[in-house]
Protein backbone atom coordinates (compact mmCIF):
# COMPACT_ATOMS: atom_id res chain seq x y z
CA UNK A 1 0.00 0.00 0.00
CA UNK A 2 1.22 3.77 -1.15
CA UNK A 3 1.03 5.84 2.10
CA UNK A 4 3.37 8.58 0.67
CA UNK A 5 1.46 11.59 1.41
CA UNK A 6 -0.99 10.36 3.95
CA UNK A 7 -1.79 11.27 7.54
CA UNK A 8 -0.59 8.36 10.25
CA UNK A 9 -1.22 8.81 13.88
CA UNK A 10 1.48 7.15 15.69
CA UNK A 11 1.16 6.84 19.89
CA UNK A 12 3.32 5.58 22.03
CA UNK A 13 6.09 7.14 19.48
CA UNK A 14 8.74 7.85 22.13
CA UNK A 15 10.33 4.25 22.26
CA UNK A 16 9.78 1.16 21.26
CA UNK A 17 7.83 -0.24 18.58
CA UNK A 18 5.64 3.08 18.50
CA UNK A 19 9.08 4.48 17.47
CA UNK A 20 9.95 2.37 14.90
CA UNK A 21 6.72 2.44 13.04
CA UNK A 22 6.80 5.91 12.97
CA UNK A 23 10.05 6.09 11.80
CA UNK A 24 9.38 3.31 8.73
CA UNK A 25 5.83 5.81 7.79
CA UNK A 26 8.33 8.54 7.96
CA UNK A 27 10.97 6.38 5.55
CA UNK A 28 8.06 5.93 2.99
CA UNK A 29 6.99 9.34 2.84
CA UNK A 30 3.92 9.98 5.02
CA UNK A 31 3.10 12.87 7.14
CA UNK A 32 3.93 11.24 10.31
CA UNK A 33 1.21 12.27 14.04
CA UNK A 34 3.70 11.30 16.96
CA UNK A 35 2.16 10.87 20.49
CA UNK A 36 3.73 10.47 23.89
CA UNK A 37 4.47 11.91 27.03
CA UNK A 38 8.29 12.39 26.93
CA UNK A 39 8.47 15.88 24.53
CA UNK A 40 12.45 15.72 24.00
CA UNK A 41 12.41 11.97 21.97
CA UNK A 42 9.54 13.11 20.12
CA UNK A 43 11.21 16.39 19.12
CA UNK A 44 14.13 14.06 18.23
CA UNK A 45 12.46 11.62 16.28
CA UNK A 46 10.81 14.30 14.42
CA UNK A 47 13.43 16.39 13.60
CA UNK A 48 15.11 12.70 12.37
CA UNK A 49 11.75 11.45 10.12
CA UNK A 50 11.88 15.60 8.40
CA UNK A 51 15.54 14.49 7.38
CA UNK A 52 14.23 11.81 5.55
CA UNK A 53 12.52 13.96 2.56
CA UNK A 54 10.24 12.23 0.76
CA UNK A 55 7.57 14.58 1.86
CA UNK A 56 7.85 13.32 5.18
CA UNK A 57 6.52 15.67 8.02
CA UNK A 58 6.13 14.95 11.67
CA UNK A 59 3.74 16.86 14.22
CA UNK A 60 4.57 16.25 17.82
CA UNK A 61 1.49 15.87 20.36
CA UNK A 62 2.26 15.46 23.98
CA UNK A 63 -0.24 13.42 25.74
CA UNK A 64 -0.79 13.20 29.94
CA UNK A 65 -2.75 11.00 31.98
CA UNK A 66 -5.84 12.74 33.38
CA UNK A 67 -7.86 11.63 35.98
CA UNK A 68 -11.89 10.77 35.75
CA UNK A 69 -13.58 9.98 39.14
CA UNK A 70 -10.33 9.47 40.86
CA UNK A 71 -9.18 7.00 38.35
CA UNK A 72 -6.19 7.78 35.87
CA UNK A 73 -7.62 6.77 32.38
CA UNK A 74 -5.65 6.68 29.32
CA UNK A 75 -3.61 9.58 28.58
CA UNK A 76 -5.62 12.95 26.29
CA UNK A 77 -3.52 15.02 23.97
CA UNK A 78 -2.20 18.57 25.62
CA UNK A 79 -2.93 21.20 23.25
CA UNK A 80 0.00 23.32 24.40
CA UNK A 81 2.53 20.45 23.22
CA UNK A 82 1.71 20.59 19.74
CA UNK A 83 4.52 21.46 17.26
CA UNK A 84 5.24 20.91 13.95
CA UNK A 85 8.53 20.02 12.56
Amino acid sequence: MDIKGKVVIVTGASSGIGEATARQFGREGAKVVIAARRVDKLETLAKEIEAMGAGAQAFVVQSRPFEVGGYSKTCKPDARYIRTH
